[in-house]
């Protein structure tokens, strides 16, 4: 993995056998492009031949690991979108569900 292009194939290989549905993979990857490349799913696409510095391929496979073990991608990445607002998270707290956003 040294390019953009490479991560969502990193992140499928790798989590295959933890997630029964590719979708979420990529939904995931995208949300961790976002939070550590600062670039949205467009962006991700058009700058897909940049290379990844090596401290963000670091970060990347860190996520990976952490992903492997079941830990939800809100509590390692510290933070989740709630109703337009970005909250900060963490493993003493309940990640709020999309169903309780449609309530709000």
């Amino acid at each position: 993995m040294k390019k953009v292009s490479d991560i969502l194939t990193y992140f499928i290989k790798e989590l295959n056998s933890s997630y029964l549905d590719n979708r979420e993979i990529t939904s995931i990857c995208y949300i961790v492009i976002e939070y550590y490349l600062n670039l949205n799913k467009s962006e991700t696409i058009i700058y897909k031949d940049n290379i990844i510095h090596s401290d963000h391929l670091i970060k990347l496979k860190e996520v990976v690991k952490d992903l492997k073990k079941g830990m939800p991608i809100q509590y390692i990445l510290s933070e989740t979108h709630f109703n337009n607002l970005n909250l900060k998270v963490n493993e003493n707290v309940l990640i709020p569900r999309s169903e309780t956003e449609e309530l709000v």
